[in-house]
C-alpha cells in the first residue's frame, strides 16, 4: 500500500468514527490488515510501515503528501504559462518562473494575484522545490514522487 492509500484511509476512519459510523468495509479491512501485521511482529512492522504510511525511501506520508502537492501545483502550472509547449520547454518556463516568484513576491509574502501565482505559492509551500531541469520534466511526466 502506498502512503496516499494509507492516509486516505486513516482519515475516512476517523471521519467515519467521528459521525459514529462503521468505516466502509474495505477500509476497515486494510487497516484491520496492517494493525494484526504490527501486533504480530512490531519490530519488523513498524506501525506507520504496517497502515501504510511511508513513502518511498521510507519517507513519513506527511512528506509524500507535501511533494505530491507541490508536483500537482507544477503539472497545474505547465499549461497555464507554456500551452502546447514541449514537455523540456515546459519545464524550463515552469522553473523560471517558480525561481522568480520565489524570489520577488514569495520572499514579500505577497498574496498571489492570479492562478498562476496561486500554484506558484502551493509549490513552494513545500520547502522542496526541485532545481534540474531534468527533475521538473519528471514530474510534468507525471512521474511519482522525490
Amino acid at each position: 500500500m502506498d502512503a496516499g492509500r494509507g492516509i486516505a484511509d486513516l482519515r475516512i476512519l476517523a471521519d467515519a468514527l467521528e459521525r459514529g459510523e462503521v468505516p466502509p468495509a474495505d477500509v476497515a479491512a486494510r487497516i484491520a490488515c496492517g494493525l494484526r501485521r504490527h501486533l504480530a511482529n512490531p519490530l519488523g512492522w513498524p506501525l506507520s510501515r504496517a497502515l501504510g504510511l511511508e513513502g518511498p525511501r521510507g519517507w513519513p506520508w506527511w512528506r509524500v503528501e507535501v511533494l505530491q502537492q507541490r508536483n500537482d501545483a507544477i503539472r497545474a502550472l505547465a499549461p497555464l504559462l507554456a500551452p502546447g509547449a514541449s514537455t523540456r520547454r515546459q519545464a524550463y518556463v515552469v522553473r523560471s518562473f517558480l525561481q522568480h516568484y520565489q524570489a520577488t513576491r514569495w520572499r514579500r509574502r505577497e498574496p498571489p494575484r492570479d492562478r498562476a501565482e496561486a500554484l506558484a505559492a502551493e509549490a513552494l509551500a513545500s520547502g522542496a522545490l526541485p532545481c534540474s531541469i531534468r527533475r521538473f520534466e519528471q514530474i510534468l511526466r507525471n512521474a511519482t514522487t522525490d
